[in-house]
């Protein structure tokens, strides 16, 4: 009987716990702030998790501050506040405010699950044999991961696979895709833009293009060597004929009959 009375007991204490419990969120590195250790006799308030954090004496208004914690829990006694800094995964837990007087009591007990804020690495878009895939990357715990197109719902055909890291669409679906990451303490999005697929005739068009731009350009560059070429060769026949004529004037002309000289002279008979 004794026995059971207990086991009753502590069934008891483990539903007020419950009922007093709430559960928080808290980002990795951040800082926790406690309150509810404002002394109202004089006993002892404590803070607990899996063990003693801290202890204040009311009556001598003192404070004990257990190892693990003291280089980062600061405790303002006349307030009851206190703040535990650069939380860590490890922090994760039940944080228990009792009041010890003639009896331990539960003040208050909040589950605190330290975790680490969602952020967006990277979003890429790229053809599948089912269509057009959009996947995205990220960091951060107990995430939710939502996808939009154009503002809305997804288009029919969608598949998420991979945690829903994955949207898979047909391949005739385009516009805008976002994709929105959250979890308890942040959220975040991002979005990618999908085009038309260019259509085969445009492709052809756009070689055709490329192809007759690259003629006209042999083309331009042929003139403009046989221009070259041409002036080329009229300067050089150019400088030819002048070199001829100035030859040409430099000899010495043979003078005339009757003009001295050493022209025939004609003896009278």
């Amino acid at each position: 009987m004794p026995f059971a009375i207990h086991s009753l007991a502590l069934l008891c204490l483990w539903m007020v716990h419950i009922a007093a419990s709430k559960t928080e969120w808290r980002a990795r590195s951040s800082t926790l702030e406690l309150c509810g250790l404002t002394c109202e006799g004089s006993g002892f308030n404590t803070l607990e998790r899996d063990s003693a954090i801290l202890e204040i004496d009311c009556k001598y208004k003192s404070l004990k501050i257990f190892n693990g914690y003291y280089s980062r829990t600061h405790v303002n006694i006349s307030t009851g506040c206190c703040s535990i800094q650069n939380l860590s995964k490890s922090d994760t837990g039940a944080y228990n405010i009792f009041n010890i007087e003639s009896e331990k009591k539960l003040v208050q007990s909040t589950y605190y699950v330290v975790i680490d804020p969602v952020q967006i690495r990277s979003l890429s878009s790229s053809r599948s044999d089912g269509g057009r895939e959009v996947r995205v990357t990220y960091t951060g715990d107990e995430a939710t991961v939502i996808w939009t197109w154009n503002g809305g719902a997804l288009p029919m055909g969608h598949r998420l696979s991979d945690g829903n890291k994955t949207l898979t669409v047909p391949s005739n679906y385009t516009g805008t895709f976002r994709v929105y990451i959250r979890n308890p303490i942040n959220e975040t999005s991002a979005e990618i833009n999908i085009p038309l697929p260019e259509s085969p005739s445009r492709s052809v068009q756009a070689r055709a293009g490329t192809i007759g731009g690259a003629v006209i350009l042999d083309l331009i560059v042929l003139v403009s060597c046989w221009v070259w070429a041409c002036r080329k060769s009229r300067a050089e026949s150019a400088l030819q004929l002048n070199g001829s004529q100035l030859r040409a004037l430099q000899l010495p002309q043979p003078c005339a009959p009757g003009q001295g000289g050493t022209g025939t002279r004609h003896l009278d008979s």
